[in-house]
């Protein structure tokens, strides 16, 4: 049986190039491929992805928390009795990581829009990180 097909392969090689291109029409794919095509999984959506890998209530919920932790400590670090404001030892070890961390807000969340496609969580997190500090901020 092997070595029928084999030869039989032989005399469709030997066959093919005495024709000419013109002559030679294209073969369509035999059943075996065709099944195997048939049996693969279709791609999932975006939301299926999200939903997969955490979910949207992950990266929301931890840029939220993360956004007002950051937003009040920005807020002592302007109010006269907190603990870690104008006047303290605290004052100079909080300022700049603070600061860092309200520059970086909106830097992630143009990161975020730029790699929505490949990391989704990425921008829930930066819009939930921003709004966070920004509605710490204004209370």
């Amino acid at each position: 049986m092997a070595t029928a097909c084999f030869h039989d392969r032989i005399d469709r090689i030997a066959r093919n190039q005495t024709l000419t291109p013109s002559e030679v029409r294209p073969r369509r794919m035999d059943t075996a491929r065709k099944a195997k095509r048939s049996n693969r999984k279709p791609a999932k959506p975006l939301p299926q992805l999200v939903a997969r890998n955490g979910g949207s209530i992950l990266p929301l919920s931890i840029g939220a928390i993360l956004g007002a932790i950051l937003g009040i400590i920005l807020t002592g670090l302007t109010a006269q009795g907190s603990a870690w404001g104008p006047g303290t030892a605290a004052y100079g070890l909080v300022t700049y990581p603070a600061l860092a961390g309200l520059a970086l807000s909106p830097i992630l969340v143009l990161t975020g829009f730029l790699l929505r496609k490949r990391r989704p969580g990425l921008l829930l997190f930066a819009l939930a990180y921003f709004f966070g500090v920004v509605a710490s901020l204004a209370l």
